[in-house]
């Protein structure tokens, strides 16, 4: 008798197999799924929302600063060399001003409506007069100025030099420069709290910020914020200070935007984000954190309070400055690749 294995053993073996191979790769799938979305998945489901208009200016517009007495927008357009003149009321571009080369960050003095203009090419700054909407001055700074913000009771402009690793400060009374302050490597954006006379710098290589008194033009111990800096934004109230960071590390990103107790100089909990940070701004009078991120390319609107993600926009491609209108809750975001202003409304 022949005790051999049947000739059908092969086959039935063989089914075996492929079953056992299937159900790994369902369960492989599954758990791949599953990290998939712990790592990449955006959180509680938040509908986004299309921008109430658009409105056309220069190409690669930058930066975004708002009058919020006259409710005037300007607007800097990189590669066109100009500032574009919104009304708000209209939404429609009622001036285009010349400046220097590649113009980047804005200010405005709230006191005298003068806007302050960083070019970026020309190492200097354009100082336009918000009456007749004409360039009145232009300041040397250091190695490409790149952001600028505006202490009005001290008289000062703040102006990053982000190759010259420096922030100029002018007085707005003589137009000239007064201080030069060292900080970290590469700083771009500043800004200031008003009320009590600091300004805060990041400095994009060194993953930190620089702390000034603007009263003497000191800097203090820098702040380490764990990451690449983009965007900064203060609120003088609850005196805190929001920095958007992006950080690669073994090869994961992770971008979120980062509270930070201005008195103390520490941090408890972040605020995650679906896209790289580019810019923030904080309306402080609504109580809203605003943040552009790109890749998606949206605006994200945060509860300061909750520090939870509120609602989503879509805007246009690569959308970075920022400024908001508190008294119309209106909040403009320069889209640069389109050449166009997104304008929403909440």
């Amino acid at each position: 008798m022949n005790i051999g294995p049947s000739r059908r053993s092969p086959v039935l073996f063989g089914l075996i197999v492929f079953a056992v191979v299937c159900a790994i790769l369902v369960i492989a799938l599954s758990i791949g799924f599953a990290v998939h979305f712990l790592r990449a998945g955006p959180g509680p489901s938040i509908n986004e929302a299309q921008a109430s208009a658009t409105i056309e200016v220069g190409e690669a517009p930058w930066g975004v600063a708002v009058d919020t007495a006259t409710h005037t927008v300007y607007v800097t357009n990189k590669d066109s060399d100009t500032v574009s003149v919104i009304d708000g009321a209209t939404r429609t571009v009622t001036a285009t001003i010349g400046v220097g080369d590649n113009p980047r960050g804005l200010a405005i003095d709230p006191a005298t409506h003068s806007v302050y203009v960083a070019n970026s090419q020309s190492n200097s700054v354009s100082v336009i007069d918000g009456a007749s909407l004409t360039v009145v001055a232009t300041v040397a700074v250091g190695d490409r100025p790149f952001g600028v913000a505006v202490d009005s009771a001290e008289q000062s402009v703040y102006v990053t030099n982000y190759l010259g690793n420096s922030v100029s400060v002018i007085d707005t009374k003589r137009v000239a420069v007064e201080a030069t302050i060292q900080v970290g490597t590469n700083p771009s954006e500043v800004v200031v709290d008003t009320t009590t006379h600091t300004a805060y710098v990041i400095n994009v290589e060194d993953w930190t910020i620089s702390v000034i008194d603007t009263t003497n033009n000191h800097a203090a111990e820098d702040i380490y914020v764990g990451g690449s800096p983009h965007g900064v934004a203060v609120d003088p109230a609850t005196q805190t200070i929001y920095v958007g960071v992006r950080k690669i590390s073994d090869g994961e990103e992770d971008t979120f935007v980062l509270p930070i107790d201005a008195e103390n100089r520490t941090s408890t909990t972040v605020v995650s984000l679906d896209g790289d940070p580019v810019r923030t701004a904080l309306d402080s009078d609504n109580h809203v954190l605003y943040a552009t991120v790109a890749d998606p390319d949206r605006l994200v609107v945060i509860d300061p309070r909750t520090r939870a993600v509120t609602d989503i926009f879509k805007v246009g491609d690569f959308p970075g400055g920022i400024a908001v209108d508190p008294e119309t809750r209106t909040v403009y975001v320069a889209n640069f690749t389109n050449g166009t202003i997104s304008v929403v409304i909440r």
